[in-house]
């Protein structure tokens, strides 16, 4: 027996140190692990940390589909020096100081802008849209584009060692409408293939949750934007067209707002443009879409007031119809020579897509105000001035040699009988008016890309024709 014991007490001794190493490499490792997961909470925060944090502000969710690249802007105090800005736990971004940023807010508050609003200062002779974006805000440096799901900005202050969560943004991305027509998975029709491009430069367009007129123009316009609406980007993207629609007013002397004048380099702004009215084409849109009476009723009052002003401002009781540039033509390509850098002169014509224009503009203010319950009164007025509007258009721009609406009457009151094609296409939009809409069908000139934006093309000297850029030159 007593053998027996000394035999065990040796075996267990022999196993014990058999296993000894495997204990303290787990005891190594177990301290190892620790040492790590302190070092990575002092160097990277973790999303769990920011929202168990009450002291955490919680900014408004942005919801975008996943062709938009990702843009936002913070007002941020400028005492909270440094931060650093992560994506999913990932950091995308910092700030040294944030006593840098743009002073805003009485001094006591600077912006941060990332992504596609990575903003410049566009100087006092500015358009005053309601943003400018540097060169090169919608490259690949400054694009995020997101995978559809939930997703997480964290905004983090540095404190000496530390990160202290100060805000968290939620951004909400999710895929595109499909358009299938085939039933082969494994190839799309050239409709589809097109419908995915223009998605896709859709997309490229949006800045900041903003529309821009276009990837070589990096300002918000009212008519690039009511025109987008319309043809389709209420659909799909309308938190994006409010945003813009909100965004293309401008307050007069009186404090009334009204829709934003888009100004040109050849022409400038209101008065000789005129066509601002055109954002009541994109707020209606808009509506059909979203149903909501609040916008409606913001959209409403700001239409009443353009009207009122183009009124007192643009409308000639002469020939009853309004004065100004055309909507779509408003550089030196789009008018005869004599017109060239004259802004006063082109405000001194009556051209027929700004006309159509204002036509729509009284016809939808009037379908607001009986959405809205306005009382009959104002909205029979609206309704007259259209129909005298009408008749103005229908009699003074029509073209008997042309059997089409003309371009334009200029400053005598001749007609410049060429033909305008957004103004053409809204007179058949909008006029119900079947023998004129066979003849103009009949009589626009077309080419294998579709109807031209003017036909025929004025003839300019050699001289003349030096300053033009392809990009500014309508066909």
């Amino acid at each position: 027996h007593h053998q027996n014991h000394d035999h065990g007490s040796y075996s267990e001794k022999k196993s014990a140190r058999r296993h000894y190493p495997y204990i303290r490499n787990a005891l190594i490792a177990f301290f190892q692990l620790i040492i790590l997961f302190k070092v990575l909470l002092y160097f990277k925060p973790s999303w769990n940390t920011i929202n168990n944090n009450e002291d955490v502000i919680n900014l408004k969710s942005i919801e975008i589909l996943s062709t938009v690249p990702l843009g936002f802007a913070l007002d941020l105090p400028k005492t909270l020096g440094s931060l650093e800005i992560y994506l999913d736990s990932q950091l995308i971004s910092s700030i040294d100081d944030t006593a840098s940023l743009s002073e805003q807010h009485e001094h006591e508050h600077g912006t941060f802008n990332f992504g596609t609003c990575d903003i410049a200062d566009h100087g006092d002779d500015g358009l005053k849209h309601a943003f400018s974006l540097g060169q090169g805000v919608l490259g690949n440096m400054k694009s995020i584009l997101l995978k559809p799901g939930n997703h997480i900005i964290e905004i983090q202050q540095r404190k000496e060692t530390q990160l202290i969560p100060y805000a968290q943004l939620p951004l909400k991305v999710e895929s595109p409408p499909e358009l299938i027509l085939g039933s082969n998975p494994f190839s799309s029709s050239p409709y589809e293939n097109s419908y995915k491009l223009a998605l896709k430069e859709i997309g490229q367009n949006i800045a900041c949750n903003h529309f821009v007129a276009g990837t070589g123009w990096s300002q918000l316009w009212t008519r690039d934007t009511s025109f987008a609406a319309e043809l389709g980007a209420s659909l799909i993207h309308p938190q994006v067209v409010q945003k813009s629609l909100m965004a293309s007013v401008e307050v007069l002397e009186n404090g009334e707002n009204v829709w934003l004048q888009d100004k040109c380099g050849h022409f400038g702004g209101w008065p000789n443009l005129s066509d601002a009215i055109v954002g009541v084409r994109g707020a209606w849109s808009l509506y059909l879409v979203n149903g909501d009476k609040e916008f409606l009723s913001w959209a409403y009052n700001v239409t009443k007031n353009s009207l009122k002003r183009a009124e007192h401002d643009v409308f000639d009781k002469d020939s009853g119809l309004f004065l100004g540039c055309s909507s779509f033509m408003e550089s030196n390509s789009g008018y005869p020579e004599k017109y060239e850098n004259d802004g006063q002169l082109v405000g001194k014509t009556k051209a027929l897509s700004t006309n159509m224009l204002y036509y729509s503009g009284y016809k939808l203010v009037s379908k607001m105000g009986r959405e809205l319950g306005v009382a009959d009164e104002p909205i029979h007025a609206f309704e007259e001035k259209a129909n005298l509007l009408k008749a103005s258009i229908r009699s003074r721009l029509w073209s008997s040699f042309r059997n089409n609406y003309a371009y334009f009457e200029d400053e005598m009151g001749m007609l410049v009988d060429n033909t305008e094609g957004l103004g053409t296409s809204l007179a058949l939009l909008d006029f119900d008016d079947d023998e004129r809409n066979n003849m103009m069908l009949k009589s626009t000139h077309t080419t294998e890309y579709g109807i031209t934006c003017l036909w025929p093309r004025f003839k300019y000297s050699p001289s003349f024709m030096e300053w033009r850029n392809p990009r500014h030159y309508h066909k």
